[in-house]
Order: structure tokens, then C-alpha cells, then sequence
């Protein structure tokens, strides 16, 4: 079975539902077939699939050959949606985990032959979407974001999310524009004035153009002829230009960074275990946010998709101090279980101790921001996460005021990217 993605693959996604997404993602997909490439095309939306239900209607079901999934051939394209697999007119409920295994069992078990995956993604910007980029790895393209010029806000959050996220944009479409009628020769802008402009000079994001809503363009897809024609076509053809012309990053890189993070994480922790030891009051904290001695607090460093684990670090007080323990002493003394978890990211972990790290959007990264981003968990017994929270928010505010902090703020900086 293959273990990398089959190729480069590049998400069309919106913040908005209802915006045109699908319809831009089958245009992109055939624009790039037109070129003489082989394409596979994946409906990555399981609650309301369109794209090859109405869009690109596709008839014939999905086989299973050797634990292989092999995707249906039409339109001149492989095809994946959830509509070949079930009635596409029946409701499907899954839990975030089952969406992300299923899609990662289409990607990594399919039996694709292509050059790119053009992947139409769920409306709206999250955690989903984190889960199925790390599918892809260092075979990201990048992301086309379609937006309707009254949805500006949503189209900046998606900006962000992208730029916070260290995520490549590829650039955004502003689709349903204002239009000039052709009887009466007024212009029309039932979805507001274009922001494309304003967009690009705020942000300095490319946005490939602006297709103007069309009763034509309407019609014409439930014809069954999905195909941009005229001046907005050239919209879709600056998009497979960014495709073609974007790289992966090199094979590799990832695997060798995350070696490079697993001794760093040991070797921060220790240093910040020494200096809390050393120059932090650690029993006045613990009496200040009522945290109770002896029990274990487990930080649990993920991979960025907050699912793969990288590391785990045990850690209980005793006696005004703090220790790391091992899973030996977790066993004999705690059951093997962890009173509470924290889990997080180390890039999250870091930014969060250096308390000076500035997001794209100009405010400081802090334990509320790697909530937003998907980056910071806590699990533990009902009631304890906001005390939890103050407690160790406390302790890493008093370790990033001692001097021996700057021993440990090389190592963070590097985790922080």
C-alpha cells in the first residue's frame, strides 16, 4: 500500500457555505485535464456533497480491490465522493476521527493514478481542515479560497487561518460579483461591492479574480455544462497556472524536522523543571490557584494535526517542587494514569513560554490563541480546566521572568518556527 499521497494535491475551500465553492473546484479540475494532466478529483465534504451529485454528476459505485479503494473514472477523471460509497440522499452523521480515517483511507489506500488531487472541502475554516492537510504532508500544493465580496470578514479569517497556521495559499476567487445587466446596462452587486483589492493590499494575498454572479452561468449548470465560459474563465486559468506552478516541499523535510523537535522538547523541559526548581515559588502558586500536591499532569506534545503523538512528559509537585517522572513510576504510583492532560503542539508549547510571539494579525500568541487554532487541549476530571489553566499559565509567567529562562529561549524559538 502506498504510504505518501499519490500527488500534489491543492484544497478548495470557503469560510462560507453557498458561495460557489464546488462550482470552482470542477472548473479548476477540468481546467487542469484540458492541459493533458491527469487529475483526481475528491468530494471532501461528507454532510452535503455536491460536486459530483449536482455539479459533475457521476453515476457507478466505488470497488474495493487487494484493500484498495479504486475510485470511479468519469468526466474524464478519477473520482471520489461519499455519494458512490451512500444514497446520496441520505443524512450522514460522523465523528471528526472517522471523517479524518476515512478520507486518509481514500488518499494514502486509493488506487489513484494522477498528477494532482483537486480536493473540494468542507464550507468553513477549522480544525477538519487541519486534519485532512496533514494527510498530505510535504505534498500540500496549497489552498484557493472562494469568497463573496459580502463575506469579507469570513475571507480575512481565512487568510489567517492560513497565515497563522504556517498553511500555503495559493491565492482566493471572489465569486458572485457585481454584474452589468446586458438589457438595461446597470450594475448589479446583490453580494456587495468587490473586496479583491482591498484584499490584496491589507494582507498581500493574491486573489486570481472576480466571476460575477450569472443566470446564464445558472442555467447552463443545470444543463448539465458546469464549464466557466468568456472573460471569467480567465479566473480559473490564472488558478491552474498557481497549481503547475507550485511546489511541493522537498520529500523529507517534515520527518526531519519532527526528529529534530523530540530532542529539543526533552531538553526544554529540563531546563524549565531546573529553573522552576531553582527560582520559582512553585508551593506559593500551587496555594494561590488551589492546586492540590501529588498529582500528575501529563503533557502530551502532538504532531499538527493534534493527533499523532510526538512525546509524552510526566510531571507531579511535591514538597514545593517539581518533578519529571517516568511511566515506571506513573504506573507504581498513579496507576498509569495522568490526573490531568495537556496536550498541544510543541510550536504551541513554545510560543506560549516565550510569551512574545506575534500572530499575522498582530496579537501575541497566547494559551487562548492555541485554543482558536486547535493547538491546546486539557483533559482531565469535570470542573478543573479553568483551574488547571490559571495554574499553569501562573507557573510559566513566573519562569519566563527568571534570568535562567534565557538558557531555554534558543531551544523555543526554534520549536516556535
Amino acid at each position: 500500500m502506498p504510504e505518501r499521497p499519490p500527488a500534489p494535491a491543492v484544497f478548495v475551500m470557503s469560510p462560507k457555505g453557498g458561495v460557489g465553492k464546488s462550482l470552482i473546484c470542477a472548473n479548476i479540475a477540468l481546467a487542469l485535464k484540458r492541459r493533458k494532466y491527469k487529475v483526481g478529483l475528491l468530494d471532501a465534504d461528507l454532510s452535503s456533497p455536491n460536486l459530483l451529485t449536482e455539479i459533475l454528476p457521476t453515476k457507478g459505485s466505488l470497488r474495493i480491490e487487494n484493500e484498495q479503494i479504486i475510485p470511479v473514472e468519469a468526466h474524464g477523471m478519477q473520482c471520489f465522493g461519499i455519494n458512490l460509497l451512500i444514497d446520496e440522499r441520505l443524512p450522514i452523521a460522523t465523528y471528526s476521527e472517522q471523517y479524518a480515517q476515512l478520507l486518509r483511507d481514500v488518499v494514502l489506500k486509493g488506487r489513484w493514478d494522477v498528477d494532482y488531487l483537486v480536493i473540494d472541502c468542507p464550507a468553513g475554516i477549522g480544525t477538519e481542515h487541519l486534519r485532512l492537510i496533514s494527510i498530505f504532508g510535504d505534498m500540500y500544493l496549497g489552498s484557493i479560497v472562494v469568497y463573496q465580496p459580502i463575506h469579507y470578514r469570513d475571507a480575512v479569517r481565512a487568510i489567517l487561518f492560513h497565515k497563522d497556521n504556517d498553511i500555503p495559499l495559493l491565492g482566493l476567487v471572489e465569486n458572485m460579483a457585481p454584474f452589468m445587466c446586458t438589457k438595461c446596462k446597470e450594475k448589479y452587486d446583490f453580494f456587495g461591492e468587490s473586496v479583491a483589492e482591498k484584499l490584496e493590499a491589507e494582507y498581500g494575498v493574491r486573489v486570481f479574480g472576480s466571476i460575477p454572479l450569472s443566470v446564464a452561468l445558472s442555467h447552463a449548470v443545470r444543463k448539465g455544462d458546469p464549464v466557466i465560459k468568456g472573460k471569467p474563465a480567465s479566473v480559473i486559468k490564472k488558478c491552474a497556472d498557481a497549481i503547475i506552478e507550485a511546489k511541493p516541499r522537498k520529500p523529507g523535510f517534515l520527518e526531519r524536522i519532527a526528529e529534530k523537535v523530540r530532542s529539543s522538547i526533552e531538553k526544554v523541559i529540563i531546563d524549565i523543571v531546573k529553573i522552576a526548581n531553582r527560582e520559582v515559588d512553585i508551593r506559593g502558586l500551587m496555594a494561590k490557584y488551589r492546586a492540590r500536591p501529588g498529582r500528575c499532569i501529563c503533557f502530551r506534545f502532538m504532531e499538527r494535526n493534534m493527533e499523532d503523538v510526538i512525546e509524552e512528559v510526566y510531571i507531579t509537585f511535591m514538597d514545593g517542587k517539581m518533578f519529571i517522572i517516568t511511566p515506571e513510576t506513573l504506573m507504581a504510583k498513579f496507576g498509569g494514569r495522568a490526573d490531568m492532560v495537556i496536550e498541544t503542539t510543541p510550536r504551541a508549547f513554545a510560543r506560549i513560554l516565550l510569551g512574545d510571539y506575534k500572530l499575522p494579525d498582530g496579537t501575541t500568541y497566547t494559551f487562548n490563541a492555541a485554543w482558536r487554532l486547535g493547538e491546546f487541549r486539557i483533559w482531565g476530571a469535570t470542573g478543573t480546566y479553568a483551574r488547571a489553566l490559571e495554574f499553569v499559565n501562573g507557573l510559566i509567567e513566573d519562569i519566563r521572568k527568571q534570568r535562567g529562562f534565557v538558557t531555554a529561549k534558543q531551544i523555543l524559538r526554534f520549536l516556535a518556527g
